[in-house]
């Protein structure tokens, strides 16, 4: 049944969302310099309310989050900090770039949702009046944001690495 398949794909991105809003949380811990710490908290603000928007759809649906892919989104988390610790047991740039570019990608993947939907939503009642393009937009503004904190991030991490060899 189609209802199923949009339940299901609905529920992966809402896994998705869990994943990253915890490793945000891990960012925001541990990081002291104000101005970043803005930036991710807004940042995981800005998942928060797209996962609740993902978790209403999911409901107008007539269906409600998954706990089997719930966990498995809180147990990705878990295999990612711990391969985030093990490249880079100092807390560093290292991790800070790999983050970032786990969440760019899940910020993409998001952008992706929203399209998708767009798509279908003449068609299913449950996901009439949603605006997608601004939904979609946002993602795109995530997207910059993180992008640019990851490009940052990668400067750092290499021009260290390549200054430690010489």
């Amino acid at each position: 049944m189609a209802t199923d398949a949009l339940l299901t794909y609905m529920n992966d991105h809402l896994a998705g969302s869990r994943t990253a809003i915890e490793l945000l949380e891990q960012m925001v811990d541990s990081t002291t310099e104000t101005e970043a710490r803005e930036f991710l908290e807004r940042l995981q603000t800005e998942i928060v309310q797209d996962r609740d928007v993902l978790e209403k759809l999911i409901s107008r649906a007539g269906g409600t989050p998954s706990v089997v892919r719930d966990a498995g989104g809180w147990i990705a988390e878990k295999f990612a900090r711990l391969k985030l610790a093990i490249d880079d047991p100092s807390d560093g740039p290292l991790r800070r770039l790999e983050t970032l570019e786990i969440l760019a990608l899940g910020i993409q993947g998001k952008a992706s949702l929203w399209r998708a939907l767009s798509t279908v939503a003449p068609a299913v009642p449950a996901l009439a009046g949603v605006n997608f393009a601004d939904l979609g937009q946002r993602a795109a503004a995530q997207y910059a944001r993180v992008e640019a904190g990851r490009i940052e991030a990668a400067q750092a991490a290499f021009m260290r690495a390549v200054g430690e060899r010489k």
